[in-house]
């Protein structure tokens, strides 16, 4: 396992693989986006944010 980085300033984490890091806007969306097409249709407006 990795040291515990220090956040200061405007941490900048990688993109890895499902795990235990920092989890970017870019993993999350790749995550989340595919599941809203099974959301129910008043959950889909949470596609546009």
């Amino acid at each position: 396992m990795r040291d515990s980085p220090a956040l200061t300033g405007t941490p900048t984490p990688e993109t890895t693989a499902a795990g235990r890091d920092i989890a970017t806007t870019a993993f999350v969306a790749a995550k989340v986006v595919p599941l809203v097409g099974f959301a129910p249709d008043a959950l889909k407006p949470m596609a546009s944010r």
